[in-house]
């Protein structure tokens, strides 16, 4: 079996039916998979098919690698048992930007919801870095079936940015710095890794191809309170909250009650990087690789941003460029 039932299906932390709303496929590949989702398809019934979840865990057997971890962290933290077609609120992020911790206090206050990076299946044209699984919620909210409660966490790009690279550097076709190259690579090396080729443009990419696309709006045309950090946007019967990850551990609480009404919703840092990718001796490169000046020219870069441009201030854009150089 190539060691896919040691690492998929032996791992039952990771699988287990009852925490699943809508139909995964799941299996080692050639063993049918296309035919039983095209059944179900006949009969309504839509399925999400895979061959290898565990995005972190497939450097050995794997024959058919996941894209990304999304799903994954969706089953073993619960939010997948909240189905795309009936959500009512929906955690909506680029990835890096306090996902988990977000997903863990509405879990913890009974307030449990979808989780997505990306909601255009087919249409990423390459740009995302964790693809859509199906286009449930995106059809509903086009259709505008059913009002939904969205949150969107944001982080200052330069933070964001790297610890997106950080997270996909293993897999990224070119790049694959995996667990045993990691210690061939000086940090200045991994800064020119990350300079050269991650696309720091996409938390502008990810506003208008996603959010301003699927919910038609644009948040680049009214004011941000900066002191405030975050603002609720009304769209209808709809509502987005848009909310600094910096600002979350005073004003979450307050956020959360405007948009949902339910009071106390607290965040705790959930799925930081603790070595889950590279182990302990990855933990202190990573660290190192942060502390590390980056050249001023492309940190500014980071923050001329649309999206920089907009959420932050001027004033806390130069303290944030200080900091990285």
């Amino acid at each position: 079996m190539s060691g896919w039932d040691k690492y998929e299906e032996g791992d039952h932390r990771l699988f287990n039916n009852k925490f699943f709303s809508d139909t995964l496929v799941y299996s080692m590949a050639r063993c049918g998979t296309t035919s039983i989702t095209t059944t179900l398809k006949k009969y309504g019934i839509s399925s999400l098919s895979g061959h290898w979840l565990q995005y972190r865990n497939q450097r050995g057997p794997a024959e058919h690698p996941t894209p990304h971890f999304g799903f994954v962290e969706q089953v073993k933290e619960r939010t997948y048992m909240v189905n795309a077609r009936t959500a009512k609120r929906l955690v909506y992020t680029m990835g890096r930007v306090g996902t988990s911790s977000i997903n863990k206090a509405l879990n913890d206050a009974g307030q449990s919801a979808f989780s997505a990076h990306w909601l255009q299946y087919g249409k990423d044209d390459g740009v995302a870095e964790y693809p859509a699984l199906n286009m449930d919620l995106t059809n509903r909210i086009k259709e505008n079936k059913k009002p939904i409660k969205v949150i969107i966490p944001i982080r200052e790009p330069m933070a964001r940015n790297i610890a997106a690279f950080w997270r996909i550097m293993p897999s990224k076709a070119g790049l694959n710095v995996t667990l045993d190259k990691l210690h061939e690579y000086s940090i200045e090396q991994l800064q020119n890794l990350f300079i050269e080729n991650y696309r720091i443009t996409y938390p502008d990419e990810w506003f208008h191809l996603e959010p301003m696309d699927v919910f038609n709006f644009n948040p680049f045309k009214s004011e941000f309170p900066h002191s405030l950090g975050y603002k609720i946007y009304n769209l209808g019967e709809s509502k987005i909250l848009i909310i600094r990850l910096e600002n979350c551990e005073e004003q979450l609480h307050h956020a959360l009650y405007e948009l949902l009404g339910v009071k106390n919703i607290h965040m705790e840092k959930a799925n930081v990087y603790h070595g889950d990718t590279y182990g302990d001796y990855g933990v202190q490169k990573y660290k190192e690789f942060k502390a590390t000046p980056f050249p001023i020219d492309f940190v500014k870069k980071n923050y001329a941003l649309e999206y920089a441009q907009h959420f932050w201030t001027n004033e806390e854009r130069q303290k944030l460029i200080r900091k990285w150089t």
